[in-house]
């Protein structure tokens, strides 16, 4: 169901995330705008947004950086959600 594949994208999001990702919801596509997420939680997220979600990545603007712990990651990530 459309609702639950959002209610799982938002919890991953905010668990996996946290702070450095922004969810906006466009119909049933998802805009997750990233600010200096690390490699390691992108990789995570990305796993728990398709298996717990059923999202599926159409478009990806990410440009890489780096910060005082390493690489980062900052862009929009536009996912694909279950049709309601």
């Amino acid at each position: 169901d459309a609702d639950e594949a959002i209610r799982a994208l938002r919890t991953a999001t905010q668990q996996t995330l946290g702070a450095s990702a922004q969810l906006n919801m466009v119909g049933d596509r998802a805009n997750v705008t990233l600010k200096d997420a690390s490699p390691d939680a992108l990789a995570e997220w990305l796993s728990q947004a398709r298996l717990n979600a059923r999202s599926v990545p159409l478009e990806a603007r990410l440009v890489q950086g780096s910060a005082p712990a390493g690489v980062t990651w900052s862009g929009v990530v536009m996912m694909a959600l279950p049709a309601r």
